[in-house]
């Protein structure tokens, strides 16, 4: 368990770095091959605390089936300008 929190806690600063570069109307799909929510939903949710110019506009965990490995993936949209966003 202490080996997830520090990867997510790396995770969190990979993230932070590539929203940072992202342009005006970007988009952002952030995905792992994990289901645990340390690595995931708490990752991005992290991520973007206190970023009001993002939008989470969509996310979906996959769980694991004989026919397919399990994982995450979140969309993230940067604004256009000051709370305008992109439909």
């Amino acid at each position: 368990m202490k080996e997830v929190k520090r990867l997510a806690a790396l995770q969190i600063q990979i993230l932070k770095e590539a929203l940072r570069l992202l342009k005006s109307g970007g988009i952002l799909v952030y995905s792992t091959c994990s289901i645990d929510p340390i690595e995931n939903e708490e990752v991005v949710r992290a991520s973007l605390k206190d970023q009001a110019q993002f939008q989470l506009t969509d996310e979906k965990t996959i769980f694991q089936t004989l026919q397919q490995a399990g994982g995450y993936w979140a969309k993230i949209r940067l604004s256009l300008d000051k709370g305008a966003f992109l439909i």
